[in-house]
């Protein structure tokens, strides 16, 4: 009897074993994975140099003067390119559902913070670069003829897109187009430590001194939360029946609302100030990545690329620290200079008034920073 007619070609078909007419492919995919990123280094500048004196060099003050910068070293003992800022775990993700030519999808990861520190003991030795300091922290080798001085860093990363893709392989054969949007917030924390020994209260045992007052604290936290939309291609070479190569670049253009905060505290819980500033500016957020996609299944593969992010327009916590512990607005307020003006009674109020009420640290909201590392995404089509 032959097949039924639902069975038959229309008259106008080209023919039984054509590519013009193929049925398309629709349904959701995901995929999840690890991903490692590393931060680039903070950047070159000191924090702590050696006195000269206390290694037996006749040179600078005697009594070195807190209040104006130390005179040069004879070497630098920690800097901000001292710690490397390590590679920290995440996890990435991404939902997606498939139509014809074209996608819609959901991505996001997180990258934990992980801190690096580096410190350097020299007893009476180092001398930091920090200057005018509140009056309640002079002494006890704080500042000047410190034992040890400290450097502390750590930063996460978080980024959500909401992305549409489109592609077409008889004009551009592997070439995927997207254009979306990007949340992107980075978390930029930076502490220096430096202590001294408290001679007075060694000396005396008379116990007037609270315990941690010869050290301090200062610390600077810096919130950037990057909003912007975006295009972006992807590049797909199939290599064999199981291997494809992948590139990937995207570009967002768009706001950051910033945050900064800037504290400094004595180990016995006395604090000088505690500021946040907070800005808007204009960010930049770039990626690129190269993938090897392997076919495991017929819908399950293995992605193994590395990846990379470069962000601009930032606020850097090692942008932020201002060595000058009075604070540039905070002096521009008053226009106290110099200890001798500090310490006169008409000035004294507005000082340490001004000190807590105007934000400290450097306004600096043009920083850039690039996150590079490995990833590794199972990669699933229902």
């Amino acid at each position: 009897m032959g097949p039924p007619d639902c069975l038959s070609l229309p008259a106008d078909h080209t023919g039984a074993f054509q590519c013009e007419n193929y049925v398309k492919e629709c349904g959701f995919y995901a995929d999840i994975g690890p991903i490692a990123l590393q931060r680039n280094h903070l950047g070159a500048g000191d924090i702590a140099v050696v006195n000269a004196r206390a290694v037996g060099i006749p040179t600078g003050p005697v009594l070195p003067n807190p209040f104006v910068p130390p005179p040069a070293g004879i070497m630098p003992a920690l800097g901000f390119n001292s710690v490397t800022p390590p590679l920290s775990l995440g996890i990435i993700g991404k939902l997606g559902y498939l139509w014809d030519n074209q996608a819609i999808e959901l991505e996001s990861f997180y990258i934990w913070e992980n801190d690096v520190s580096k410190a350097v003991n020299m007893p009476f030795a180092l001398d930091t670069l920090f200057y005018n300091p509140p009056l309640a922290f002079i002494g006890e080798g704080m500042f000047r003829y410190a034992d040890s001085v400290a450097l502390r860093y750590g930063s996460s990363l978080f980024n959500g897109e909401a992305n549409y893709r489109r592609w077409n392989s008889a004009f551009f054969n592997g070439v995927d187009l997207i254009i979306g949007a990007r949340y992107m917030r980075e978390n930029d924390i930076l502490g220096i430590t430096s202590s001294g020994t408290a001679l007075f209260d060694n000396a005396n045992a008379l116990g007037l001194h609270s315990p941690g007052q010869n050290a301090i604290n200062y610390m600077v936290i810096a919130h950037n939360n990057i909003m912007a939309p975006q295009v972006g291609l992807e590049w797909n070479l199939p290599i064999f029946k199981w291997l494809t190569l992948c590139l990937l670049g995207k570009g967002a253009w768009g706001a950051n609302y910033l945050t900064t905060d800037v504290n400094l505290t004595r180990n016995d819980g006395l604090t000088a100030f505690n500021t946040t500033r907070h800005a808007w500016t204009f960010a930049e957020v770039y990626q690129l990545g190269a993938f090897a996609d392997i076919n495991l299944l017929e819908k399950l593969r293995l992605r193994l690329g590395y990846t990379a992010f470069w962000l601009t327009g930032v606020a850097a916590a090692v942008d932020q620290v201002d060595f000058n512990l009075r604070g540039t607005e905070s002096r521009n307020s008053i226009g106290v200079q110099g200890v001798a003006n500090a310490l006169q009674s008409g000035n004294l109020r507005s000082v340490f008034a001004a000190e807590g009420g105007y934000p400290h640290g450097n306004t600096n909201n043009n920083g850039s920073m690039i996150f590079f590392g490995p990833q590794i995404q199972l990669q699933f089509f229902f």
